[in-house]
């Protein structure tokens, strides 16, 4: 699923904190578009009664930062296994 830059608002300086060198490379203002693929989703189960979903997650991510006048990078790519997610 890709999430574009122009519906996120994300750009460079806020990625920061994970990948220090993409505003120093890119600039801070640039847009970053993000491709997200749900790789494994597995032991999910539902609480009817307490409305609570959990499930067990794999995802790879891909930042694509756009400096003006040029194609998007494909700048940083990360894969997070095991991910427990529950609401």
């Amino acid at each position: 699923m890709w999430l574009p830059s122009e519906e996120t608002g994300v750009t460079c300086v806020m990625l920061a904190p994970l990948f220090q060198s993409l505003p120093i490379k890119y600039g801070a203002s640039t847009p970053v578009d993000i491709f997200v693929n749900v790789t494994y989703i597995g032991n999910v189960s539902f609480t009817n009664a307490s409305q609570i979903f959990d499930a067990l997650v794999n995802v790879d991510l891909q930042f694509w930062p756009k400096p003006e006048g040029e194609e998007s990078v494909d700048a940083v790519w990360l894969t997070l296994e095991g991910v427990d997610i529950g609401a």
